[in-house]
């Protein structure tokens, strides 16, 4: 960045008569050359107490303090310069006002911007904005100024570069406490929001400002292509946290065939997803945003297969609700008073719409797997130890899955009816028949309120929890889920350790008597454990490979 202006007022200061003060002038300016900034200020402010209304010796004044990095005291200075007739003199004061705000703004960010925190980010943000102010300012009354110009360009250039860098930043600190499916719809997201923004585009005439447009959104498709190659590594953490642990005196455990071909299957569909969105890119760059719009919407629906495969059975019901009601407040905007014909986009609608369908017909396959395993738990003994009485937490779980049984049980049977009642709908949209497509959208959201209404309590509050921003509290319930996940046969040896302290103490009625209450706890706990493990392996070999569960992964999409 091109830096503080000296302005030499020493010639006018004499031509004015005023030797004294033109010679202490020439003095703070020798001592500024030699880079002696604290004697310059010091020969400056004596200078300036002799002519205080003079706004050259207070421009000067400005240079020295700068230099010594008191900004603002540099400030004062230079905003009473920029007060000058002198049109001249009043562009360079400004031109200096902006260069002390972005050294301001260098301070903010710190040493290395790159890691600057968010706070600190938002500071830096509004300093240079107060910057990008005052060389406009010196523009307005000097367009020449080739230095405003430069620092202008300069400055748009930067924050442009450390935006990319921040997200990107962002993205790798969120990334290890994302769970695959929220990565996942993170970038199905921002594809949605990019291939919008494509169509825009391309609906506005050929233009320089079109052109620059179009080769700003290549760069964030071409940045978003880059992200799946995180998501393809967390597919891979995935499955391997899902494979068997090896056996005792094994080190290791091959994956299993099922888990190696899920995951080249998985891993084709973002290859696929990749290569679109690399053609997206390309056609922007040439600036050719309707060129980009049928890759753009191929990687939306090619996404959606991976979602589809990952989706567990609560989850699926949930977005489907969500999108249904989105879809309903569109089509509702020109049916009902008042009438808004521009409010619903009829093409773009029954696209949405089609997803839910494609959502619906898979829905009775992710229910079948979890009604299987929700009976199997609601048929397990309540006291599989013999112990007098369950624990609350056995009931509890127990009452869970009878829950889960009448869900998986609705969403069988609706299913087909819903998926049927959202393609008419999506038809009736292609026809702009959208007082024919809401009937049928309100009755397929009615059944799925059913579905998700059914389900337990807390597996419904998870679902309103996925929703919510995330937050650096996120690991202890990943703890918790490896707790479930450890198997009965990890608890024996505490059972053990705890049995033979109990056999060193002395053996009375009462510690009988407790020994064998602690007994019937952990029997009421293990069995609660092994149902638990169960559903955990369940919901994990549901969630990654549910597409097996129903068939073979084809390498095409197949709905």
């Amino acid at each position: 960045m091109r830096g503080i202006l000296l302005f030499l007022l020493a010639p006018a200061l004499a031509a004015a008569a005023t030797d004294d003060t033109a010679q202490t002038v020439r003095e703070g300016i020798e001592h500024f050359e030699a880079g002696r900034y604290d004697a310059a200020a010091t020969v400056f402010l004596k200078a300036g107490e002799a002519r205080p209304d003079d706004p050259r010796i207070a421009f000067d004044r400005g240079c020295a303090y700068a230099a010594q990095r008191d900004t603002a005291a540099a400030a004062r200075m230079f905003h009473q310069a920029a007060l000058a007739r002198d049109r001249s003199l009043s562009a360079r004061a400004h031109y200096n006002l902006g260069n002390v705000v972005a050294d301001e703004a260098r301070g903010a960010f710190g040493p290395e911007p790159e890691n600057a925190p968010p706070p600190l980010r938002e500071e830096g943000r509004k300093l240079l904005a107060r910057a990008v102010g005052h060389y406009r300012d010196c523009l307005r009354i000097e367009p020449e100024h080739a230095d405003a110009r430069h620092n202008l360009e300069l400055i748009r250039m930067w924050i442009n570069h450390m935006e990319e860098v921040w997200k990107q930043r962002d993205r790798e600190r969120n990334r290890p406490e994302e769970s695959l499916l929220e990565m996942l719809e993170k970038i199905q997201g921002r594809q949605r929001e990019l291939r919008l923004q494509s169509t825009s585009l391309a609906a506005e005439p050929d233009s320089p400002e079109r052109r620059k447009a179009a080769a700003a959104m290549a760069a964030s498709q071409q940045s978003l292509a880059s992200e799946l190659k995180p998501l393809e590594e967390k597919i891979g953490e995935s499955l391997k946290n899902a494979a068997p642990s090896a056996a005792p005196g094994k080190n290791t455990a091959s994956p299993p065939e099922e888990l190696q071909r899920a995951e080249q299957a998985l891993k084709a569909m973002i290859g696929r997803a990749a290569g679109e969105m690399a053609e997206a890119a390309e056609a922007l760059q040439k600036g050719e945003p309707v060129e980009a719009g049928p890759p753009q919407t191929a990687a939306v629906e090619r996404l959606d297969d991976l979602f589809m495969a990952i989706v567990p059975f609560a989850d699926l019901v949930q977005k489907s609700v969500e999108m249904e009601k989105k879809l309903i407040e569109r089509v509702e905007s020109v049916v009902e008073p008042p009438q808004n014909r521009e409010g619903c986009d009829f093409a773009e609608t029954a696209w949405d719409q089609r997803f839910v369908t494609r959502w619906c017909e898979i829905l009775p396959e992710k229910a079948k797997p979890v009604l299987a395993q929700a009976k199997a738990a609601v048929s397990q003994p309540a006291d599989a130890g013999g112990s007098p009485a369950a624990s609350p937490e056995a009931a509890e779980f127990k009452e869970q899955a009878v829950a889960m049984v009448a869900s998986a049980e609705k969403a069988i049977e609706a299913g087909p009816k819903i998926s049927k009642l959202t393609e008419e709908a999506a038809v009736c949209l292609e026809s702009k028949q959208a007082a024919e497509a809401l009937p049928k959208q309100k009755e397929a959201l009615r059944l799925l309120e059913e579905i998700l209404q059914s389900l337990p309590k807390q597996t419904e509050s998870k679902q309103q929890e996925r929703q919510k921003p995330q937050g650096g509290d996120e690991k202890q319930p990943q703890k918790d889920e490896q707790e479930q996940d450890r198997t009965p046969q990890d608890e024996p040896p505490q059972d053990q350790n705890q049995q033979n302290q109990d056999e060193r103490k002395p053996d009375d009625a009462q510690q009988k008597q407790k020994k064998e209450e602690d007994v019937s706890r952990k029997d009421a706990e293990t069995m609660i454990r092994q149902v638990r493990t169960r559903q955990q392996q369940r919901r994990e070999m549901e969630k990654r490979l549910q597409r097996y569960l129903i068939g073979p992964v084809p390498v095409d999409k197949d709905w």
